[in-house]
């Protein structure tokens, strides 16, 4: 029979190894989200796309894109 400060280890321990795998997860997420905006905000400047008018709506944070090329 397994004593329950031994099995109470075992769970403290698998808590801390989740918690470790899901900040690399975080973190490597927030690298990839870093990697899109930048290549986002690229395009958009090739586009010709250089005003922004920021906006919120539900507590979340559009970002309004205005053509300013004289085309």
């Amino acid at each position: 029979m397994i004593k329950p400060a031994k099995t109470n280890l075992i769970f403290l321990l698998n808590i801390i190894i989740f918690l470790s795998v899901a900040k690399v997860i975080k973190s490597i997420k927030n690298i990839f989200k870093k990697v899109l905006a930048i290549e986002k905000r690229l395009c958009i400047f090739a586009l010709g796309f250089t005003k922004r008018e920021p906006r919120v709506k539900n507590s979340i944070l559009f970002i309004d894109f205005k053509n300013t090329s004289n085309e």
